[in-house]
């Protein structure tokens, strides 16, 4: 008897575990990128071939993966070939039937759309909340094509959003004296960096010697989200200027103390850019330890890309 209880207890602790494990629903995955804000997920047409008597629905999936709220509107664009909401025009180039949420700007040939903070929210993984995915629909009609002719047509999206980055690292500023008594210590530092797509580091060593009272400090800022920046004091555009396009501004202080970086603004070369800064030191001890927080403020663009191939409709006709 006292088996068969044995068994009979343990066969409803297997059940109560299994029935659990599927209430449980699993581990939670959701996360966010380390290394970009806004994304496009999908861009593509539903079919890859039309006649130029067909129409087609151009998808456009957008999703905030970022660690943070973006801090203002994320600016979507689709553009790449001639397209009108005009009726008269019906034919010479893309007509769009319906353009869905997007605003069709007829005189620059381009479709645009503003999306708030407030609509577009990062992950929450505590929560197991992804970040917000957006899905567009633009219903399109292709221009007649001469006869027997077929013709490739490339469209593009394009997302703007500001972002920012901060970076936080410990120094330590050691007398000449302490120096020459101690010896340089080898320390590699501890560098914190926020997710984002432009990075910053603190280059050379976290143990500095002030020379005539000033502190030099260099940092190498890198994109490395995919796309490029601008800077904030420049609005998102379609088609930023090349002059505005890889730049950043950054903000550097020590102890919450605002340092000398010139302007801020960095230029990036083959996605990386330096920075030079100094502050002016005026402590007396032998070692005192410092907080720099870096911040680079930014707009960042992401750029994606969809073909689509346009026969002429008399072709199959005559053909058959």
């Amino acid at each position: 008897m006292k088996i068969k209880k044995l068994a009979c207890l343990l066969m409803v602790i297997a059940i109560v575990v299994v029935i659990s494990g599927c209430v449980g629903g699993g581990s939670n995955t959701t996360s966010y990128s380390m290394t970009e804000g806004a994304v496009i997920k999908d861009f593509s047409f539903d079919m890859n071939k039309i006649y130029d008597d067909e129409s087609t629905t151009l998808s456009l999936s957008i999703e905030n993966v970022g660690a943070k709220r973006i801090p203002g509107n994320t600016t979507v664009y689709i553009y790449g070939t001639p397209m009108t909401t005009d009726k008269s025009k019906k034919g010479e180039e893309w007509y769009v039937s319906n353009p869905g949420e997007f605003t069709v700007d007829d005189t620059n040939e381009f479709m645009t759309l503003s999306l708030s903070n407030e609509e577009f929210l990062p992950p929450d993984p505590e929560m197991g909340i992804p970040g917000t995915l957006k899905m567009f629909y633009v219903e399109m009609e292709p221009p007649n094509l001469p006869e027997g002719m077929t013709n490739d047509y490339t469209f593009y999206a394009r997302l703007c959003y500001p972002y920012s980055t901060t970076m936080i690292a410990k120094i330590t500023v050691t007398s000449s004296n302490e120096l020459r008594y101690e010896g340089p210590e080898k320390s590699e530092g501890a560098i914190r960096n926020s997710a984002g797509p432009i990075h910053i580091s603190l280059i050379g060593t976290p143990n500095i010697r002030p020379s005539r009272n000033q502190i030099p400090l260099v940092f190498k800022i890198t994109n490395v989200g995919g796309g490029f920046p601008t800077t904030r004091d420049y609005r998102c555009t379609v088609d930023p200027d090349v002059r505005e396009r890889g730049k950043v501004k950054v903000v550097v202080t020590i102890d919450g103390k605002l340092i000398d970086c010139g302007d801020g603004i960095v230029r990036l070369r083959n996605g990386e850019g330096t920075l030079y800064c100094s502050y002016a030191f005026e402590g007396s001890a032998p070692k005192t330890e410092y907080d720099i927080v870096a911040t680079a403020f930014y707009n960042y663009y992401v750029t994606s890309s969809t073909r689509i191939t346009v026969m002429d409709s008399m072709t199959d006709t005559d053909q058959s």
